[in-house]
């Protein structure tokens, strides 16, 4: 998982700003995804990011890791149940909600991997929107496809680390760190 959001540093308000922008931006994906999955479409995922203040910088990019987000998606789903009384305002964040913190963080990560660059909300002490996204693997038997990121496409500015180790890959195993079809 990603950085925990702090709500001290955000405030109510942004916090606030800040969930309705993640609910926003994973209903915007999971409808790209299943429209993706209904026309029966290898096609590029390609979901811009919302404009919103309440990031610290522009994100580069808006084609999504499908891989990802088909690992993801039920998870996903769930997080954004979790997030929809604060989104559209019918409940208060509480600083003090640990699964509501929880519901953020993991929805921020999910969304951070499928976009292969980091999230970053204004007042944040974390990396910036768009810098660099580490993806670690710890696998004890690989059988199949194993990738840390596979996109086709980035932007030239992202920067992507990824840690992997297996423990046995299988003879029907593959393990590869980065895959991608396209830069620029």
């Amino acid at each position: 998982m990603t950085d925990p959001l702090t709500w001290a540093t955000l405030g109510g308000t942004a916090a606030t700003e800040s969930i309705k922008f993640l609910f926003a931006q994973a209903t915007e994906v999971l409808k790209a995804w299943r429209d993706r999955r209904q026309r029966n479409s290898d096609d590029a995922l390609e979901v811009p990011v919302a404009e919103t203040d309440v990031l610290d910088g522009v994100p580069v990019g808006v084609e999504l890791d499908t891989g990802t987000i088909q690992l993801e998606e039920a998870t996903l789903v769930r997080l954004i149940q979790d997030l929809a009384p604060y989104a559209v305002g019918l409940s208060d964040v509480d600083p003090g909600d640990a699964s509501l913190a929880t519901a953020v963080s993991r929805t921020r990560d999910i969304l951070e991997r499928a976009y292969g660059q980091r999230l970053t909300f204004r007042g944040e002490d974390r990396a910036e929107t768009g810098s660099r996204l580490t993806v670690t693997q710890r696998i004890s038997q690989a059988s199949g496809e194993i990738t840390g990121v596979d996109a086709e496409s980035i932007g030239r500015a992202v920067d992507i680390a990824v840690d992997q180790a297996a423990g046995e890959v299988r003879e029907d195993g593959s393990v590869t760190g980065l895959r991608i079809r396209r830069i620029g």
